[in-house]
């Protein structure tokens, strides 16, 4: 997997998740809850963004965005589940956000994986004794 591939499926995932607080805001309002699913759900592909340009430099710092994108996507899970459960966000589309965060948790984490891995296998990184 690319990292343009995650780049590009946590935007369209960012994009979906304006609309839908969008709507809902229409309707229903502004909440804090829909403030916090906006800002986790728009996070994680800034997060994503920022790790790939720092991948180029080899960085633990690629690592670190890679964690906070992370991080995003499990508490936008969370606000989804929440927003599901408490009947505020249509179930059809919760269910459909919450596939779809999900998947990004899954590329996220595999993402992550490798580039810790290719930190700790780099030759220039191991020390002699």
């Amino acid at each position: 997997m690319s990292d343009s591939f995650l780049k590009a499926k946590s935007y369209e995932f960012a994009l979906r998740i304006v609309s839908a607080v969008q709507n809902f805001q229409l309707s229903h309002g502004e909440t804090v809850i829909t403030k916090q699913l906006l800002w986790t759900g728009t996070n994680i592909g800034a997060h994503i963004a920022e790790a790939q340009d720092e991948a180029n430099e080899g960085s633990h710092s690629s690592v670190a965005r890679m964690k906070a994108a992370s991080k995003e996507a499990r508490e936008c899970l969370y606000w989804l589940s929440l927003l599901k459960d408490s009947a505020i966000l249509d179930e059809t589309l919760a269910d459909e956000l919450i596939l779809d965060v999900e998947e990004l948790i899954q590329l996220v984490s595999s993402t992550l994986e490798i580039r810790r891995n290719r930190i700790s296998l780099d030759p220039s990184r191991i020390t002699q004794h």
